[in-house]
């Protein structure tokens, strides 16, 4: 599949979430919101029957396959139902608004940084691109006085990048006030699958 149909997939998932959430409040019998996430890599990997005669699966593997799985762990975090790594954000054919560039990160068991781009619910505006932007911008220069004033303007309650301020400004919370180390390289390191 190319990820034009990942996307799309994604789009559709959570389309139907908040359907089922609008069905299941009319309903009157429980009170949740239902929520998933979705981790999407671009790369090779192995697909089909795999195993031996005690076990016998089809299932897929492979490097990316690992990664999708730990981005899709991390979705919760910054307040988006999809994340994406870098091959798929470069190989998307359409330019899209709702999918912004959110953090350079080290996932669990992997040493390499994956810059990661969030697949937001609702189409951001200049003003948030251009927020979450320029706090990028400072953190990865080891600003994190300017990185927190760029990240904590006033964001309303109904802004899909809510939950990423609150995630960085967090973030930020033991940086302030202090120099970046000499080896600063502005990559998270998850602590988390």
């Amino acid at each position: 599949n190319h990820p034009d149909d990942a996307i799309d997939a994604a789009r559709k998932m959570m389309v139907t979430m908040g359907e089922v959430n609008n069905l299941i409040q009319k309903s009157g019998d429980i009170d949740f919101d239902l929520k998933i996430g979705i981790g999407i890599g671009t790369g090779e990997c192995v697909v089909g029957n795999m195993g031996s005669d005690q076990r016998f699966d089809y299932t897929v593997l492979g490097d990316v396959v690992n990664l999708a799985s730990r981005l899709e762990g991390q979705t919760k975090s910054y307040g988006t139902t999809t994340i994406i790594c870098k091959n798929t954000a470069t190989t998307i054919a359409v330019e899209n608004s709702d999918i912004v560039e959110v953090d350079r990160i080290r996932v669990k068991g992997k040493q390499e940084p994956e810059t990661i781009f969030g697949v937001f619910d609702d189409e951001l505006s200049i003003e948030e691109i251009q927020v979450i932007s320029n706090y990028l911008s400072e953190f990865r220069k080891g600003n994190f006085e300017k990185a927190f004033k760029a990240i904590s303007i006033s964001i309303p309650n109904t802004s899909p990048i809510l939950k990423f301020a609150e995630l960085m400004t967090d973030r930020l919370s033991e940086l302030r006030g202090k120099k970046a180390p000499p080896d600063w390289d502005g990559v998270y390191t998850a602590q988390t699958k």
